[in-house]
């Protein structure tokens, strides 16, 4: 054997118990944290280890997991998907890893990491160690842990199981180093705990060494995964935030300061029931050390459930009524929005964002200078011939019935949901449309909803598709997009067509995605899907 090591990930069960209510009965490794399933963090660690040899279990949803995995990680590993019994304890998995290691790999050594655990810790101080499993005191309800014995030179020399009330010692979280794992070969058995293994391999006469990681996350259970999301809270490049676990309050601050300044204006300014709606806040400063505190809510947000969740259809139709419910609440407070407002955000900012690109000689360049496009075999008019019409496109959109109180950024990520009570909370709020802090164009909004459902957003920005172009031929697919997306997206666009809003929606929908072109330029696969996407929603415009 040649000393290199292998990985492997435990993903083949479902979630606990505690965590179905959240986002239904989903695979551990789905579990999404800052809108990215914990076990792609998991990878990136295996990645920054320099480990090429990656083996994943899978079983409930394999397909799902296995195309988000894929998605992300097109060269750099060697993916082993192994099949095994989700019904039964994960040493059987990892066992049955273990044995096809031996048989088929030249890798002599592992390191084990469960799907639900992020733990962080330097993998140089294992292997300096030699086999190593992580441990922690950092624990609640003791009988549900493993337990860690260990004798005076700090070996391990035995396990107390779960079940066993036991708070002296430490227990095991989810990561293992082994190395000389040729020995785990002997071991024969069904249905296995992982201590199990590791007490076998023990008394072949290896040594196990303890270490406690800096930090680490049980994700797969609602108290650790709460600590885990505000450690892994989504914030743009230009944010920062900190926490008071005490007030359950998270502070904001930016290099961004009329953006802040602007969002603070917007909480601010709100209609008290629209508040309602909004986390509380409870401190800020406009001008000096501008800064926002806020009430802290850790519910996923709709991007999380809509990628990664398992809900049925008849529950996202209900938040579908209670968007709409939101938007009808928003439409109560009107304001004096201007045709020169209009111009400025569906015109003027479209034409500047998209001059910049066509100055470069690039991909992107070159389909926006493009008279005709075909995507999915279908021949569409190309940006080139809908650049001219904008200004007559303000006359089709101006109402100033629909000049009311505005999000700005209305879509899935900025929507936290709590599924077990209905709570919905909006988060991010643009700030300013045109020169108005709180009113805007109600459409805008609606059509920023319908960029997450009908226009799969979420899934470009998450690199969950495949593409192909020739020249100006474009075929594309979203991985993971399925029945229950799709009977959604019907649905919602049913409900524009009865208000006698889906032409305009569709419009202002690609012109977003046009214009959110160069916001893009360090992901060029994904202004591609952008691109398309915007270009279908012109087409539709009579």
């Amino acid at each position: 054997m040649s000393g290199s090591t292998a990985g492997i990930i435990l993903s083949a069960g479902k979630v606990h118990e505690s965590l179905i209510p959240i986002f239904g009965n989903i695979n551990t490794g789905l579990i999404p944290i800052k809108n990215k399933p914990a076990i792609l963090y998991i990878i990136d660690q295996y990645k920054e280890k320099n480990i090429k040899d990656l083996y994943i279990t899978v079983g409930d949803e394999k397909e799902k997991l296995i195309e988000i995995i894929k998605a992300n990680y097109k060269d750099f590993f060697n993916f082993h998907f192994v099949e095994t019994d989700a019904s039964k304890k994960p040493g059987n998995s990892l066992l049955q890893v273990i044995k096809e290691i031996n048989a088929s790999s030249n890798c002599s050594d592992v390191l084990v990491t469960l799907a639900d655990t992020l733990a962080f810790y330097e993998f140089e101080i294992l292997k300096k160690q030699g086999s190593t499993i992580l441990v922690s005191d950092d624990i609640d309800e003791h009988s549900y842990w493993c337990k860690v014995k260990t004798d005076d030179n700090g070996c391990v020399n035995g396990f107390i199981e779960k079940g066993h009330i036991e708070e002296s010692l430490p227990a095991l979280v989810g990561v293992y180093y082994l190395q000389n794992i040729d020995v785990l070969d002997g071991l024969n058995g069904e249905n296995l705990e992982i201590s199990e293994i590791l007490g076998f391999y023990i008394r072949s006469g290896k040594k196990i060494k303890t270490h406690k990681p800096e930090k680490w996350f049980d994700t797969g259970h609602l108290s650790k995964y709460y600590k885990a999301k505000k450690e892994f809270m989504a914030a743009r490049f230009f944010n920062s935030f900190s926490y008071n676990d005490l007030l359950s309050t998270v502070t904001k601050k930016t290099t961004n300061i009329p953006k802040l300044q602007n969002e603070i204006l917007w909480f601010n300014n709100l209609p008290n029931e629209i508040k309602a709606l909004t986390p509380k806040i409870s401190n800020y400063s406009l001008y000096e050390n501008t800064f926002i505190e806020m009430e802290y809510y850790g519910y996923p947000s709709l991007q999380e459930l809509w990628l990664y969740g398992n809900l049925s259809a008849e529950i996202w139709k209900s938040v579908l009524e209670r968007l709409f419910n939101i938007l009808e609440l928003f439409k109560k407070y009107k304001g004096c929005v201007t045709k020169e407002d209009y111009t400025e955000i569906y015109m003027h900012k479209t034409k500047e964002r998209i001059a910049k690109i066509l100055q470069k000689q690039d991909n992107l360049a070159f389909l926006l200078k493009q008279d005709d496009i075909i995507i999915n075999g279908k021949k569409y008019k190309g940006w080139s011939y809908f650049e001219p019409k904008l200004e007559s496109f303000i006359d089709f959109l101006f109402d100033k019935n629909d000049n009311t109180v505005l999000h700005g950024d209305f879509c899935f990520s900025n929507v936290l949901f709590d599924l077990n009570n209905g709570i919905t909370r909006l988060i991010d709020p643009r700030g300013n449309w045109g020169k108005h802090i709180l009113f805007g164009d109600i459409k805008y909004d609606i059509a920023k909803l319908r960029h997450s459902i009908s226009g799969s957003y979420d899934f470009i920005v998450n690199d969950l598709f495949n593409y192909e172009q020739t020249e100006n031929e474009i075929t594309y697919n979203f991985n993971l997009y399925n029945n229950t997306h799709n009977k959604i997206s019907i649905l919602f666009d049913n409900m524009l067509q009865k208000q006698n809003l889906l032409e305009k929606i569709q419009l202002i929908e690609g012109l977003l995605f046009i214009s959110m072109l160069p916001y893009h330029a360090d992901k060029p696969d994904r202004q591609v899907l952008m691109f398309a996407k915007g270009i279908e929603n012109l087409n539709k415009i009579n």
